[in-house]
C-alpha cells in the first residue's frame, strides 16, 4: 500500500507542477484557476498539519504566487513521502475541521482524500480553461503511469 501512495503523491506532484507551469506561461486573465491551484496546495498542507497534531493553516482560498506554489508543491511532496515511510497509515488521528468540529480518520483515508481533492480542483481549473477555449494539460493518471514506464 505504501508504494501505491508514493506513486499517487508523485503523480499529484507532477500534475500540480504541470498546471503551475501552464498557468505561469499562459498569463490567463482572471484568478479562478489560480485560486483552485493555491487551494489544492494549502489544503494539502492543512491535512499534513492535522496528521501531525497541529492546525496552523486557516486561509486556504487566497492566491499565492507562482514561486510560492512551486516551493510549496515540492515541500509537500517531500513531507508526504516522509510521512508515508514512517507512519502507520492505518493509524486513526483526531482533528478539528475549520469550524472547530472534531473528527477522526485513518491516515490512509486522509491520503486518499488528498489525491481525490487535488484531482477535483484541477478538473475545475481545467473546465474553466476549456470554457476560455484553452486546452489544459492532460492530468489523467493512466497517461502519467504510461509515461513513467
Amino acid at each position: 500500500m505504501k508504494e501505491s501512495y508514493r506513486t499517487y503523491f508523485e503523480y499529484n506532484f507532477e500534475m500540480n507542477t504541470r498546471y503551475i507551469r501552464f498557468f505561469e506561461s499562459e498569463k490567463k486573465e482572471g484568478d479562478f484557476h489560480l485560486k483552485e491551484m493555491s487551494h489544492i496546495l494549502k489544503a494539502h498542507k492543512l491535512w499534513l498539519e492535522r496528521i501531525n497534531g497541529v492546525s496552523i493553516t486557516q486561509d486556504f482560498w487566497s492566491i499565492i504566487s507562482f514561486q510560492e506554489m512551486k516551493s510549496l508543491n515540492s515541500e509537500l511532496l517531500e513531507i508526504t513521502l516522509d510521512k508515508i515511510e514512517i507512519a502507520d497509515l492505518s493509524q486513526t488521528i483526531i482533528y478539528s475541521n475549520s469550524k472547530g468540529v472534531r473528527f477522526k480518520n485513518k491516515i490512509e483515508d486522509i491520503f486518499f482524500h488528498l489525491i481525490n481533492h487535488s484531482n477535483y480542483h484541477r478538473a475545475r481549473a481545467a473546465n474553466y480553461l476549456r470554457e476560455q477555449n484553452i486546452i489544459p494539460p492532460n492530468s489523467d493518471f493512466i497517461y502519467y503511469v504510461r509515461e513513467s514506464i
